[in-house]
């Protein structure tokens, strides 16, 4: 991507899945020259790249359907990210400044990579109580919750709300499976009943 300090490569690992299913919707998937994002509305010259306004109006409209009263703006999904990065996940490391600046896009003299080595380092105490149990850690359930779901038939990494896989249609929703099973279940049960009810017609000599 382009950015302030020139061109530089992002890795996408999560969300994946959800750009390969809008690729395979998107108006002008044949074009190899249209924007990643586009309107799906046609604005009387067709439908345009989206724009900062757009995306915030976006972000403010799905935040109020979610109850979620806080600001939500780009900036602060961006600043949420780079957080994650810096403090890791208990699991994994988090990155580095040197890192932490090529991924963000920040100069060399930019004082920012500071900022968030700070705050993963308050984290700590977080962590601690969390797994004392003493509160309950949001950020790893969130972050449990938005990850790609697997497919345990092909491997395949799907989006983390789909409820079948996208190419051996397995199950992957645990409820969905439940509501599946009880659906042949009562199925099995009205073919027997009707099988019974049919057997005992003709015992009956009735047509």
């Amino acid at each position: 991507m382009d950015g302030k300090t020139g061109r530089r490569r992002l890795r996408l690992v999560s969300s994946v899945p959800d750009l390969q299913q809008w690729l395979n919707v998107h108006p002008r998937k044949n074009d190899s020259n249209a924007p990643l994002f586009i309107t799906i509305r046609d604005y009387g010259k067709g439908q345009r790249r989206l724009d900062l306004r757009t995306i915030e109006n976006s972000l403010k409209l799905l935040a109020r359907k979610a109850g979620i009263k806080k600001r939500v703006h780009p900036h602060g999904i961006r600043h949420a990210r780079l957080t994650d990065l810096a403090r890791g996940n208990g699991i994994r490391p988090g990155l580095n400044e040197m890192e932490l600046r090529l991924v963000a896009g920040w100069e060399r003299n930019s004082a920012m990579p500071e900022v968030y080595v700070h705050l993963s380092g308050a984290d700590v105490e977080r962590k601690i109580l969390a797994n004392a149990g003493i509160i309950r850690d949001d950020v790893s359930f969130v972050e449990k919750r938005l990850e790609p779901v697997v497919c345990p038939r092909c491997k395949t990494r799907n989006s983390h709300d789909s409820q079948y896989c996208t190419v051996c249609s397995m199950v992957l929703n645990e409820k969905v499976a439940v509501q599946i099973n009880e659906s042949l279940q009562t199925a099995q049960v009205s073919s027997d009943y009707a099988a019974i009810l049919a057997a005992l017609k003709r015992d009956l000599g009735m047509k």
